[in-house]
């Protein structure tokens, strides 16, 4: 996700939403499920995502 977010958060929020929006199925509730399970791995806010390997220890 650190590669990904050099192009840029709207571009990253975009991508996300392109993957939720098929798997709810016009569902808004389902959404914001699929949302919720994503944020302990994505986390709340895209621009805490560091695009730097000094952070991954590579």
């Amino acid at each position: 996700m650190q590669l990904v977010k050099a192009a840029g958060v709207t571009f990253v929020a975009s991508m996300i939403e392109r993957v939720i929006e098929p798997s709810a199925r016009g569902d808004l509730t389902r959404a914001e499920a699929i949302r919720a399970g994503l944020a302990p791995v994505v986390g709340e806010d895209l621009r805490g995502i560091v695009a730097c390997s000094r952070c991954c220890g590579t």
